[in-house]
């Protein structure tokens, strides 16, 4: 099971989301999934691979509706909903969001 999942919802923005793929693919953590919610017409799996990739073409034009379809397929518990055109300059940033879930779940919590 990968540390996190991540839902990139798009349409029509095959360069944004290229751009924002090779920046999480220079990220620290490498133990992630990318799932790509593709709502453009014409499907383009082909030029969106990877071995941490899920690609899933859907015909509905609704980023809400895309990023829940994303989360039921996600196989992590912690889950990062991203744009498609992402620019990611440092390379802890999903590293922040893993350890950000401990500090909010284990600060201050008090079982009365």
């Amino acid at each position: 099971m990968p540390q996190i999942s991540i839902i990139i919802p798009t349409i029509n923005r095959y360069a944004d989301l290229k751009n924002t793929i090779a920046d999480l693919n220079k990220q620290s953590v490498t133990d992630f999934e990318i799932i790509i919610i593709d709502q453009t017409d014409i499907e383009i799996a082909e030029t969106i691979t990877g071995k941490n990739i899920v690609y899933l073409h859907k015909t509905f034009k609704s980023a809400s509706k895309a990023r829940n379809v994303g989360l039921l397929e996600a196989k992590s518990p912690i889950v990062l909903f991203l744009d498609d055109d992402v620019i990611i300059e440092n390379i802890y940033f999903l590293k922040a969001h893993l350890d950000q879930p401990k500090k909010i779940l284990f600060r201050n919590f008090q079982i009365k």
